[in-house]
């Protein structure tokens, strides 16, 4: 792999505007980009492959890195969409553009939703963990109400008894 990819996070900034742009215009040519009025975005078909390709990925893979499962989703949805056209090198080039500049919120939300299950879900057993106990604090203490009632009618109950029998 060259240098530039390991001694940075984000390859695209090292990269000249020559560079960039003949690789927007490959994905242009295979109908992963298009333009509209002036705008490159992702073409719909490829943006909704990917996000199902995305989501398939990381849910077979728990532990996988998200934008790790993007750049696996996007690879290989170019290859497909290259029909053998790409070069190794250049759809790894493509991958990495594509996500940095497009398709990075995805693989963000889908880290997002990941860590609010795994907090929520942690929040929730404690919240329900303590509403439980207090439950059954709350049941013991009538249950000792009861009894101290209970006791006290009985008692009531032995002394009516006893004075409506003369005793």
């Amino acid at each position: 792999m060259d240098d530039v990819y390991k001694k940075t996070e984000y390859p695209v900034d090292n990269w000249d505007n020559d560079k960039i742009d003949k690789l927007i215009d490959e994905l242009i040519e295979i109908n992963v980009l298009t333009k509209i009025e002036g705008v490159r975005t992702v073409s719909s078909k490829f943006r909704d492959l990917f996000k199902m390709l995305l989501h398939d990925i990381v849910t077979e893979n728990k532990e996988m890195d998200e934008h790790k499962g993007a750049i696996i989703a996007v690879i290989q949805l170019l290859k497909e969409f290259g029909a053998g056209t790409l070069s190794k090198d250049t759809r790894r080039d493509d991958a990495i553009l594509l996500n940095e500049g497009w398709l990075y919120i995805y693989a963000h939300k889908i880290r997002e939703a990941r860590e609010f299950m795994r907090t929520k879900k942690l929040f929730f057993i404690e919240e329900e963990c303590a509403a439980a106990t207090h439950l059954a604090r709350v049941r013991d203490d009538l249950d000792v109400e009861r009894l101290v009632v209970d006791t006290r009618r009985s008692r009531l109950d032995a002394g009516q008894l006893a004075v409506g029998s003369g005793r």
